[in-house]
C-alpha cells in the first residue's frame, strides 16, 4: 500500500521508519495501520493524505505571517536609520553652531591713531591704526580673522589688514581692553575716507562695521618732533 509522510506529503517505502524529505518519526503511521483493518486501506490512505494538506496551509500561512513579520523588521530597521540620520544632523549643526559662527557679534572702534613724520633723511612715514572691540569675544583662534580694509576719499582701497584672533591674543589683550582693529602704514600721505571691517570665520563674514575718518585729527610732525601747522600733502 502507497503511504504518505503525515507532514510533508511525500511518498514514502513500505518499511521506512523516517521520512527522506522532513525527517518526521513515521511510528505514529504505523500505528494508524495497525488499527485499521485491510479492508478500510483506502481510507487510511485518504487520512494520511489529508493530513499534510492541512499541513501545507498552515505552513503557508505561516510562511505569510513571517513574511509580514519579516517586512516590519525590515521597516523597523528603515525607521531606525531614518532617526540615526536625523540624529547625526542634529549633532553636525550643533557643532557648527557651538564653533561660535551663531553668535551676533558687535565690533566697535574706540580710538583711530592718526600719525605722520616728515623726515628728508630717512623718508615720511604715515600710519593709520584703528582699535576698538569685539562683543563677545571670538575665541582665540587662526581661523577667526578681523580684516580691515582701508579707503582713500576716491573710493580706493589703499590697504587690506588681517589679524587673526591668535595674532590678536598674542597681545595679551582681553575683551575689556581695546585690541588692534587695524592698521595702515605708508611713505606717502594718503586723504583716508573710511575703513570697512569684517570679522570672518574660516571665510564667512560673521560681523562688520564701517568706520569714517577724520583727517584733522592726524598729527603730522617734523624731524624735530615739532608739529607741522597746516600741513599740505604734496600730490
Amino acid at each position: 500500500m502507497t503511504k504518505f509522510c503525515p507532514k510533508c506529503g511525500i511518498e514514502l517505502i513500505d518499511d521506512a521508519k523516517f521520512c527522506g524529505k522532513c525527517g518526521t518519526d513515521l511510528t505514529v503511521l504505523k500505528e494508524i495501520f495497525k488499527e485499521e483493518d485491510n479492508s478500510s486501506e483506502e481510507k487510511i490512505t485518504e487520512k494520511v493524505k489529508s493530513k499534510p494538506e492541512k499541513d501545507i496551509i498552515s505552513n503557508k500561512e505561516s510562511k505569510q505571517e513571517g513574511n509580514s513579520q519579516s517586512k516590519f523588521q525590515i521597516d523597523k530597521k528603515i525607521i531606525i536609520g531614518l532617526i540615526a540620520i536625523i540624529a547625526i544632523i542634529a549633532i553636525a549643526g550643533v557643532l557648527f553652531l557651538g564653533s561660535g559662527t551663531q553668535q551676533n557679534y558687535q565690533i566697535k572702534v574706540t580710538d583711530s591713531s592718526l600719525f605722520g613724520t616728515l623726515d628728508p633723511t630717512y623718508g615720511d612715514t604715515f600710519s593709520y591704526d584703528l582699535y576698538g572691540s569685539i562683543n563677545p569675544m571670538p575665541k582665540n583662534s587662526s581661523e577667526i580673522s578681523v580684516q580691515t580694509d582701508f579707503y582713500d576719499s576716491e573710493g580706493n582701497v589703499v590697504d587690506s589688514s588681517v589679524k587673526t584672533m591668535s595674532e590678536i591674543y598674542s597681545y595679551s589683550l582681553t575683551s575689556n581692553t581695546s585690541i588692534p582693529l587695524g592698521d595702515y602704514y605708508t611713505n606717502s600721505y594718503v586723504d583716508m575716507d573710511h575703513a570697512n571691517i569684517q570679522l570672518v570665520d574660516n571665510g564667512n563674514v560673521i560681523a562688520n562695521t564701517t568706520y569714517k575718518f577724520n583727517m584733522k585729527n592726524m598729527e603730522i610732525y617734523d624731524e624735530n618732533f615739532e608739529v607741522v601747522k597746516n600741513y599740505t600733502p604734496n600730490k
